[in-house]
């Protein structure tokens, strides 16, 4: 009876009906909506525990390889390499090592005393590994060098071809010879230079993994200790793992340079490695000293090889600031020589890598260096003040280089070329004068006080390093002479080159 009342009412009256079916439908689609957004919420936090996971098992690959690089914690400081090379000869391809480009960090040579014991607290310093084995050095009185083995090591690389010998490293080896340090003997040598090209100039194939397998192959490797490697490679560090092993290198950038420990090198010149250009510039002969006549205040002529050279080019004005690329000059009304010999500054900023091949050519050419290299370790900074004989602008301030030379008095400016020709003639001269002053710093680490043998430049007196001028010098300069100048044979010199 009362489901027949219902049904008459629900007949009856049609718009109720319609109501009843709308509050049903919208309750069905408030459930769906409800369940989506509960879904929703569990879709997203699934999302980001996958990707939680993807980013962490990335994470843990990197610090699996970089565990597998030789870093520092692999060196005990007279047993070599701690870990077995297996696992690295997988990595690296059957090259027995992982390539890398890093170095032991914290390397240094102890100090130079006669300490009885190696297990002295003195040769214990927190954070620092001894990667320089003093009992080699203890054989003769003065620092000694070998180049091992005897014949080149010839090395063969995965193309097929065979590394070849750079003429800047055959200039090397030729340098050493020359040396007073240099010895034939290995055995007795405190200090080693592996005999191949291992500086990268000529890179090709997988020159890195094969120069790392060939050091670790040589005889008297232990790990890179007391070993001298070299490097003019752009990059800012050395591409493939030097162990302990000291490195000269071209271009330096400081986060990678070891004080006290590596040698930041000058760039060679184009004409001492027969590279870019066969006649040599020197701007030291055939003027009048520090009264040079200079047609124009500030030059450049290159590749814009940096986004630096580039914005550089605002600097151009026509008259005595030249900054162009070496083919816009299409009328050739801007000699690189020219520009070079009768410029009183050259801008020498940073290319492809830290360094410029400008940087020993504008001081071979008497014309006052203007480096812009923010993170470059100067040649020789060892020894050398550089603000003594060049100017120094951070890369922020280049467009300010105009007025920046213009606050320097001409007298500042007679000061900054005497002392740059005593630079290029004790130290920047050729690469034998570069060899002569790597060694000598090496002896002065090594040896201490009873290291010295070379005093001449900036190596300075009973073993301080200083740029200080000698009475003389600063009278003469006082009157316009350089005394430098004044008593060397400059045509000499450049006739030598």
């Amino acid at each position: 009876m009362l489901r027949r009342q219902r049904q008459d009412l629900r007949e009856e009256d049609p718009l109720q009906t319609v109501a009843h079916s709308e509050h049903q439908g919208s309750a069905r689609s408030d459930s769906v909506h409800v369940s989506s957004c509960v879904r929703r919420p569990i879709f997203r936090w699934a999302l980001v525990f996958f990707g939680s996971v993807l980013f962490c098992v990335v994470l843990l690959h990197l610090l699996y390889l970089q565990f597998l690089s030789v870093g520092v914690s692999q060196f005990s400081p007279f047993g070599g390499f701690t870990r077995d090379s297996e696992l690295s000869q997988a990595v690296g391809m059957l090259y027995g090592v992982v390539p890398t480009s890093k170095t032991s960090a914290h390397c240094m040579i102890m100090p130079h005393l006669r300490i009885p014991k190696p297990g002295h607290p003195w040769y214990t310093v927190p954070g620092f590994s001894n990667c320089f084995d003093r009992a080699k050095c203890q054989k003769g009185s003065k620092l000694s060098v070998a180049i091992y083995p005897k014949e080149p090591v010839t090395i063969t690389l995965l193309n097929g071809a065979t590394l070849k010998r750079s003429a800047y490293f055959d200039a090397l080896v030729t340098a050493i010879k020359k040396s007073p340090y240099y010895i034939e003997d290995p055995n007795q040598a405190c200090i080693l230079v592996p005999n191949f090209d291992h500086t990268l100039v000529e890179v090709e194939s997988d020159a890195q993994f094969r120069i790392a397998s060939a050091l670790r192959s040589l005889p008297l490797w232990n790990g890179g200790m007391n070993h001298l490697l070299f490097n003019k490679h752009d990059h800012y560090t050395v591409q493939y793992d030097t162990g302990m092993a000291m490195v000269a290198k071209v271009g330096f950038a400081w986060p990678y340079y070891r004080p006290g420990f590596d040698i930041s090198l000058p760039p060679p010149t184009g004409w001492e490695i027969q590279e870019w250009r066969k006649r040599p510039l020197c701007g030291w002969s055939g003027n009048d000293g520090l009264h040079r006549k200079n047609k124009y205040l500030l030059s450049f002529k290159g590749r814009l090889t940096s986004a630096l050279r580039h914005a550089m080019m605002f600097l151009h004005n026509g008259k005595d600031i030249i900054v162009m690329h070496k083919n816009w000059d299409i009328r050739g009304r801007f000699d690189y020589d020219d520009l070079m010999l009768h410029s009183e500054f050259v801008l020498v900023p940073r290319g492809n890598g830290m360094y410029s091949y400008r940087l020993s050519e504008a001081i071979a050419s008497g014309a006052i260096p203007v480096v812009i290299a923010d993170h470059y370790t100067l040649p020789f900074s060892e020894f050398l003040n550089w603000k003594d004989f060049a100017v120094i602008v951070p890369e922020h301030e280049m467009l300010d280089i105009p007025n920046i030379l213009s606050q320097i008095t001409p007298d500042q400016r007679r000061i900054l070329r005497c002392n740059l020709f005593k630079v290029w003639r004790h130290h920047f001269l050729n690469i034998d004068k570069h060899i002569s002053s790597t060694l000598e710093v090496l002896s002065r680490r090594v040896y201490g006080f009873r290291g010295i043998r070379s005093t001449e430049g900036y190596l300075g007196h009973a073993g301080t390093y200083t740029t200080a001028f000698e009475v003389k010098e600063a009278d003469d300069l006082m009157t316009g002479v350089c005394f430098e100048l004044a008593n060397t044979d400059v045509r000499s010199l450049c006739g030598s080159r």
